[in-house]
């Protein structure tokens, strides 16, 4: 997919200059988040066939796994124009399988995606903005019910873009002293970001759908140099000011309105269902036994207050399942009957290959010390949960969307949890600071109960979510780096 980085914004870019706007959006959805996209075919197209026709179903698996398999595994002994020559007679038979199914009635669709009017149906109570910058022109589009609708930001520049991504705000390279100049540059960047690009969709959004009363829903998806731009914060945030993104919208991001609908049909499964809280905690962390020199994360002090605060928070109203240093295995297995899932811990990220980054957790041996153990993207999105609501990932750089040339792909840990089946995702676009992360997920709780019970719908967590930033944000408005990293993900 690196290969192709970037060809789908321009495809849109040049559809979007010929007045093609439902053209655009089709195609930017066919070229983005494509292995996304495959997964949750997998598990709605693929299940809904399966129900209503188990035998061409296993048919198309069987047939869609000899096609993957690698070359090597397909005959060891054979040469190489014998599996050339196999493989090419899978994928025809392949072909004809799916072309079978889609002559079945019902299944005219099957693996081919959605329409224009099926995206706008996912736009159900607010609206899809999807953010196209490119060297050529920069444009939103805007996904609602009624319309698909494209507006220019001219002010929006590539190279602007770029300069301000290529910063360093936090981690290991930034010292203690330059805190405070980060801060007030970060600022900037929300002010520049909230003027060439969130208040004139704003403006959009209100002139034609009259909410200038109330705070509009929005579902961010950022393409190209977009998708690690923080909408959501956008803004100028100082006292009494109301001219930013938390004063407008109840924000939330998704990889792609593909995703969107498939959290949204997970929403509706999941309606009603009960279970229990999970929490895993990590209070301190391992080391790496391949890696003795490497440096060990350092202990989460915040950990246990966060579990505490929680269960009080909780406690009479969801069963909790504590979990503490558990393993991999240990939390798969939790999570197969959970309903939230909370996890306090270090978070990785593998810029080479975003399928590793993960959550560390840790593993020992009978007789051995304990070791890092990586829940990660690709494990977790093997995964399908049926009684899954909310995942809480209150670790490091769980949304971040780091591998520039997979940038349109959007594989991080939130996303991985959405594929696994969580409607709802919390988590952070850069390393967190411990006790932010204690007093946003206690807040985002206390909210959540306030609001519904158990409180357990789309509009109902994305709220909470903002309802807790907003209260650190009030305390710390001059300091964005400590607040804006939380991001909600989902239906």
């Amino acid at each position: 997919m690196s290969i192709f980085a970037g060809v789908a914004a321009d495809v849109c870019a040049f559809l979007l200059a010929s007045n093609q706007p439902t053209n655009a959006l089709e195609y930017l959805e066919k070229g983005r988040a494509v292995i996304i996209g495959q997964l949750v075919d997998g598990r709605s197209d693929v299940s809904a066939l399966t129900e209503a026709h188990p035998n061409i179903a296993r048919r198309y698996e069987q047939l869609r796994d000899d096609v993957n398999r690698p070359s090597s595994q397909l005959d060891k002994d054979a040469g190489g124009g014998q599996v050339a020559g196999r493989r090419r007679e899978a994928v025809a038979e392949l072909d004809a399988c799916i072309r079978e199914i889609r002559s079945i009635a019902g299944n005219e669709r099957f693996l081919l995606g959605q329409t224009a009017a099926e995206m706008q149906q996912c736009a159900v109570g607010g609206t899809i903005v999807i953010v196209n910058i490119t060297r050529f022109r920069s444009d939103a589009i805007l996904v609602s019910r009624g319309a698909v609708k494209a507006l220019s930001l001219p002010g929006l520049l590539a190279s602007d873009a770029e300069a301000w991504l290529g910063k360093k705000w936090t981690g290991r390279g930034v010292r203690r002293h330059e805190r405070a100049q980060k801060n007030k540059e970060y600022l900037e960047y929300l002010a520049w970001l909230w003027d060439v690009c969130v208040r004139p969709v704003f403006n959009e959004v209100h002139r034609v759908h009259d909410t200038t009363d109330r705070l509009s829903r929005i579902w961010w998806i950022g393409t190209g140099l977009g998708s690690s731009m923080p909408f959501h914060a956008a803004g100028v945030h100082s006292p009494g000011s109301t001219e930013n993104a938390f004063s407008k919208a109840v924000s939330s991001y998704t990889p792609s309105i593909k995703a969107l609908g498939y959290a949204q049909q997970r929403a509706r499964a999941t309606d009603g269902a009960r279970g229990a809280l999970l929490i895993a905690s990590m209070p301190t962390t391992p080391g790496q036994v391949s890696q003795p020199d490497a440096r060990k994360p350092p202990d989460l002090p915040g950990v246990a207050e966060e579990k505490k605060k929680i269960t009080d928070i909780v406690n009479g109203h969801v069963p909790i399942e504590p979990l503490d240093l558990p393993s991999v295995d240990q939390v798969v297995d939790k999570l197969t009957d959970c309903y939230i899932a909370h996890f306090a811990c270090h978070g990785s990220t593998d810029y080479a290959d975003p399928s590793n980054s993960g959550l560390i957790l840790q593993k020992r041996g009978e007789g051995q010390e304990a070791e890092q153990d990586r829940l990660t993207v690709h494990r977790v999105s093997e995964l399908s949960l049926a009684h899954a609501r909310i995942a809480y990932l209150s670790a490091c750089s769980t949304a971040e969307n780091g591998a520039a040339r997979l940038s349109d792909e959007v594989i991080h840990v939130v996303s991985g949890f959405q594929v696994a089946g969580f409607p709802y995702v919390v988590g952070c676009l850069w390393p967190s600071i411990d006790r932010v992360c204690v007093e946003v997920a206690s807040g985002f709780y206390r909210s959540l109960l306030q609001r519904r019970g158990a409180g357990l719908d789309g509009g109902e967590v994305a709220w909470a979510v903002r309802e807790a930033v907003m209260a650190v944000r009030e305390a710390e408005m001059d300091q964005p780096l400590v607040w804006a990293q939380f991001v909600h993900f989902g239906a």
